[in-house]
């Protein structure tokens, strides 16, 4: 799961490099660290940064709650309902999955203000 998320924060430095070239902020001879492209995007794309990296960190730590789940689910136990550990399961993961999809929304913003101008 860890590699999931060092992936998407790649994949979106990558997209965030890609627009800052294309947009003509950044060239492609200049190497800067995650801070610096940080720093040199207009407001608005700071924000929407910002707000993907808050679901980065707020989907690793209910990845973390997911495993605790799925583990708690092995354990043999006759007395719990296995049907109640499911239902947390199903809705730990659907909270997983819209906090990508937010991720996503934010980083096509970030595509339609740079393509807009």
């Amino acid at each position: 799961m860890h590699l999931l998320i060092s992936s998407f924060k790649y994949f979106t430095y990558l997209i965030l490099t890609y627009i800052l070239i294309y947009s003509g902020l950044l060239t492609q001879g200049e190497s800067k660290q995650w801070k610096d492209l940080k720093t040199s995007l207009p407001p608005i794309w700071v924000e929407k940064v910002e707000g993907i990296e808050e679901d980065i960190n707020n989907i690793n730590n209910k990845l973390k709650e997911l495993s605790a789940l799925h583990t708690k689910r092995l354990l043999v136990n006759f007395e719990t309902d296995e049907s109640q550990q499911e239902i947390d399961i199903d809705n730990k993961e659907n909270e997983i999955k819209g906090l990508l999809r937010h991720a996503e929304g934010l980083v096509k913003k970030i595509f339609k203000v740079v393509f807009t101008y």
